[in-house]
C-alpha cells in the first residue's frame, strides 16, 4: 500500500448522480464517485454491480442518461472515447487494444501518425518521444518487436506507456492482473506506484482483494448499480467489504455439502501424452470433488482436455463407469458423459454473439432439432427451466450472453451439461475472474452437481478455495500427480510446500 495523505480538496474527477438504464436493466441509480489527483482509487464489486457500466461512462464508450461529470471542478461531456481521450481519460482493458502483427513503436503511434506531420512520418521523433516515455517509466522494451511475442504483462506495460503518452490525467485499469504471473504482477504493481506519484489517478479494478488491500487508497464498493460505500483502505476489512458487497460474511463463503461418494465416474491409469503428462493415475467417484493443484505448466489444463477427448493421448487407459472410453475428440467424450467448462469461458466456452437459450441447448440440438430444423419453442423452454434452477441473471432468455456478467457467462457453461445431464464435470478455473459473491453461486453449483450424483474435477490456482471445496486433492508438477491429500489433512501450507518444490511424502 501506497503512503500519502490526501485533502478533501483534491478532487480530480467527481460524478454526480451518474444513472444508466439498459433495457429491462436499471444499470446505474444515482451514482457518485470521486477520485482523488495521484490516488490509486479501487472500484470493485459483484459481477453485474455496475463496474463495468460506470467505468463505460468515464471512457466515452457509453452515454449517460443523467448526472454530471466534473474534471479539476469542470463539468464536462463525454460522448465518445475520444472525447475522454481529449480530457485525460484512458483505459486499459482487461483485453488489451493492440495490433499483434505490429512492433511495440507501431502500435504505440497507431492512429496518431499526424501528431507529427501529415505527409511524412517523422521516425526519428517518434522513437525518441516513445524511449523518454518510457525512461520515465522505468520499462525496458525494445521496441522494434513485434507486440505478439512479448509477453502479456509487457504488452500491458506498452498500453500504460501509450496512455501517459497521451497525457493521461486519469488511467482506468479493468482486471489488470488477471492473466500474470506473480513476477509480472509486481512489475506491474511497481509501474502503477510510479504513476500515482507522478500524480496520475488510478481507477483500479480487480475482484481480488489481496491485490486491492496492497496497492489502494481508498474502495468504493458498488452493488446493484449503487454506491454502498467509499472506504478509506486503512479502515477496510475482508469482512467488512464482503458483507458490503455480497450482504453475507466472509467466512461463510465456502459451504461444503458432505455426501457419502458412490461408484467411479471415472478412472485414469498411467495417462501419458506426447508433451506434457506422464503417468498420471487417479479416480472420481460419483459425489466427489477432486481438486486439483499446481504452478503454471503443471499439466492441469492438458490433464482435463486428455480426459475431454482434446489433447490426444499416447498411452494409457481412461475408464468412465466402468467402461473402458478412448475420447478422440470432444464429441466422443460428451457422448461418454463427459462435460468441460474450460478456463477461457469467452473463447471455448461460449458462443459470445448468441443468446442464453441459443448456447444453454447447443449441446443436445440434435436431439431437440430434428432433422436441423430449430425448435425455438422448445428451446426456450428448456432453457428457462435450467436458467432459474441455477440462477442466471439476464434480461431474457434471448439476451445475448456478450452482455451477462461474468459470474453469469460462467452459470450459462455449466448450464449447457445440466440440459446434457453430464455424470463428470471437467473444471478448469471456474471462478477466475469473478468477484467473492460469484464464486459463493458456483460453489452452490458445484455442489449441488455432486448432489445430484455427478462428479466433479476442479482445478483452480486458489488454494484456498480447492481446500475448502474439495474430498480430495491432488498436487501437480511436471506433468505427473506428485502429491494427493484427504480433505481431512489438507492445509493450504502443506500444499504450498508441495507445489514450491518441498517434501512430498
Amino acid at each position: 500500500m501506497i503512503s500519502r495523505d490526501f485533502s478533501m480538496t483534491d478532487n480530480l474527477l467527481e460524478l454526480t448522480n451518474i444513472t444508466k438504464t439498459f433495457p429491462g436493466v436499471k444499470a446505474l441509480n444515482a451514482v457518485n464517485f470521486s477520485a482523488r489527483r495521484g490516488e490509486i482509487h479501487a472500484l470493485i464489486g459483484e459481477n453485474g454491480a455496475g463496474k463495468s457500466t460506470l467505468i463505460k461512462i468515464i471512457s466515452g464508450i457509453y452515454n449517460k442518461d443523467s448526472g454530471d461529470i466534473r474534471i479539476n471542478g469542470e463539468k464536462i461531456e463525454i460522448s465518445s472515447p475520444k472525447e475522454a481521450r481529449q480530457n485525460g481519460i484512458s483505459t486499459i482493458h482487461q483485453e488489451l487494444n493492440l495490433v499483434p502483427f505490429l512492433t511495440v513503436l507501431e502500435n504505440f503511434w497507431v492512429g496518431r501518425e499526424d501528431d507529427f506531420t501529415k505527409m511524412f512520418l517523422n521516425k526519428q521523433k517518434m522513437r525518441s518521444q516513445t524511449e523518454t516515455i518510457f525512461k520515465r517509466l522505468e520499462i525496458n522494451i525494445p521496441l522494434d518487436v513485434p507486440v505478439k511475442k512479448l509477453s502479456v504483462a509487457n504488452q500491458q506495460m506498452v498500453s500504460i506507456a501509450r496512455a501517459i503518452s497521451e497525457e493521461a490525467k486519469i488511467l482506468i485499469m479493468d482486471e489488470p492482473t488477471a492473466r500474470l504471473t506473480a513476477d509480472e504482477i509486481n512489475i506491474l504493481f511497481s509501474t502503477i506506484k510510479k504513476l500515482a506519484e507522478q500524480g496520475v489517478t488510478i481507477i483500479y479494478i480487480s475482484h481480488r482483494l489481496e491485490e486491492i488491500f496492497q496497492l489502494a487508497h481508498r474502495i468504493t464498493i458498488l452493488k446493484d448499480g449503487e454506491v454502498q460505500g467509499t472506504i478509506p483502505i486503512k479502515e477496510a476489512t475482508v469482512s467488512n467489504i464482503v458483507n458490503m458487497m455480497v450482504g453475507q460474511n466472509y467466512e461463510n463463503r465456502f459451504k461444503k455439502v458432505q455426501i457419502d461418494p458412490g461408484d467411479k465416474v471415472l478412472e485414469c491409469i498411467d495417462l501419458c501424452d506426447k508433451t506434457k503428462l506422464k503417468n498420471v493415475s487417479f479416480s472420481v467417484r460419483s459425489g466427489e470433488i477432486v481438486g486439483v493443484v499446481g504452478p503454471v505448466g503443471s499439466g492441469r489444463t492438458e490433464l482435463v482436455k486428455a480426459i475431454f477427448g482434446d489433447n490426444p493421448i499416447h498411452s494409457g487407459k481412461i475408464i468412465v463407469d466402468g467402461k473402458v472410453v478412448h475420447p478422440k475428440n470432444p464429441a466422443s467424450a460428451i457422448k461418454n458423459g463427459i462435460a468441460l467448462i474450460p478456463e477461457d469461458r469467452r473463447g471455448e466456452g461460449l458462443i459470445m454473439h448468441m443468446d442464453v437459450a441459443e448456447n444453454v441447448t447447443l449441446p443436445t440440438f440434435a436431439q431437440w432439432s430434428p432433422l436441423g430444423f430449430l425448435r425455438r419453442r422448445l428451446d426456450h423452454k428448456i432453457a428457462k427451466e435450467i436458467a432459474k434452477k441455477v440462477d442466471i441473471r439476464m434480461a431474457s432468455i434471448t439476451q445475448r450472453v456478450r452482455y451477462l456478467s461474468g459470474g453469469n457467462q460462467q452459470k450459462v457453461v455449466v448450464s449447457k451439461w445440466l440440459v446434457k445431464k453430464s455424470r463428470l464435470f471437467l473444471m478448469d478455473e471456474p471462478t477466475a475472474g469473478i468477484d467473492v459473491g460469484a464464486k459463493a453461486e458456483i460453489y452452490n453449483l458445484v455442489s449441488n452437481l455432486v448432489s445430484e450424483g455427478a462428479g466433479v474435477i476442479f482445478i483452480s490456482s486458489e488454494i484456498p478455495e480447492v481446500v475448502n471445496i474439495s474430498d480430495r486433492i491432488l498436487v501437480m508438477r511436471s506433468g505427473t500427480i506428485v502429491k494427493q491429500f484427504d480433505r481431512s489433512e489438507a492445509s493450504e501450507e502443506k500444499i504450498l510446500n508441495v507445489i514450491l518444490g518441498g517434501e512430498i511424502s
